[in-house]
């Protein structure tokens, strides 16, 4: 008890260096063996996953319909899809016409290269120096 107290117990103490490497969520699946887990809200295969579940229910039972769930589990929330953001009462409830005056919630990524409009600036720039000079070249003549 004595040699706890020295100051070469530190010293002479073995210490283990423990390497904490980060563990992902896939890697403890992996080691585990678990399915992966339900996303959240809808993937392009949520809809077609949901129909096969409910095929299954209707041939099957609830039991079928449990089974296929476990397999191939879906999203826990379906939001409304082409509401441009807006709640779906709100979005239902516009007239035709006020759903068309809406911005489009899409990115429209335009055509042109910066290759394209620097050209295209380029010529703009010459038409405008042409148009600038041709009256001074009829005024000399």
């Amino acid at each position: 008890m004595l040699a706890l107290l020295s100051p070469d117990f530190l010293e002479n103490t073995p210490v283990d260096h423990i390497d904490n490497k980060p563990v992902t969520d896939s890697q403890l699946r992996g080691y585990f063996e678990l399915q992966d887990s339900r996303p959240l809200t809808t993937s392009e295969f949520c809809y077609e996953r949901g129909a096969v579940q409910a095929e299954a229910f209707h041939q099957g039972g609830l039991a079928s319909c449990r089974l296929m769930d476990g397999l191939q589990p879906i999203a826990l929330t379906f939001p409304p899809q082409d509401t441009k953001g807006m709640p779906e009462e709100l979005y239902h409830n516009l007239s035709g016409h006020e759903r068309r005056k809406l911005p489009p919630t899409e990115i429209i990524i335009p055509e042109s290269s910066p290759q394209q409009l620097y050209g295209a600036l380029v010529q703009a720039k010459r038409f405008a120096e042409m148009q600038t000079q041709a009256p001074q070249v009829y005024a000399t003549a």
